[in-house]
């Protein structure tokens, strides 16, 4: 239950809320409005891996 003493919550209430009920954030118009952000995950990959390579080879 949002209240005022847990209102810097307020945020992560509504989303276990979501969660809870099973639910999820689609990009439709609607009631719920989220901030988000999204990640290139082969890139990520990419550049995890070559860090990853560059560290483990570096003494050869």
């Amino acid at each position: 239950m949002a209240t005022r003493f847990n209102a810097r919550y307020h945020t992560a209430l509504r989303l276990a809320e979501l969660v809870l009920r099973a639910t999820s954030v689609e990009h439709e118009s609607g009631g719920v409005a989220v901030n988000g952000f999204l990640l290139d995950m082969p890139r990520l990959f990419e550049d995890f891996v070559t860090v990853a390579l560059r560290e483990v080879l570096a003494p050869l």
